[in-house]
């Protein structure tokens, strides 16, 4: 894995726009791209690959002419989110002992 200053700039930005998110309820807006280049002194480009990636993951949904807003993903990763238990029971073939 690499190192987190290693990783391309889009995915540093992923990871901080990521934990931002944690706190952000959702259906709120989510920051505009001018908002984002300016604050993060990135590039257009730096700011859509990062956007994209978060929309890919479930984090964000895009409405075009809305804006892009927060999904209910975020609860999942929130600390004081329920555990997710999964219970696995393997489908064994049967065999007729009689």
């Amino acid at each position: 894995m690499q190192k987190l200053a290693e990783q391309p700039k889009y995915r540093l930005l992923y990871h901080e726009l990521r934990s931002r998110l944690l706190n952000m309820e959702p259906g709120s807006n989510f920051y505009s791209m001018r908002d984002l280049m300016h604050n993060f002194s990135v590039s257009q480009s730096t700011v859509s690959k990062a956007v994209e990636a978060l929309c890919d993951d479930g984090f964000l949904s895009r409405n075009v002419g809305s804006g892009t807003f927060v999904t209910e993903e975020v609860l999942k990763y929130r600390s004081d989110a329920p555990p997710v238990i999964c219970l696995a029971i393997p489908q064994w073939l049967g065999y007729d002992l009689m």
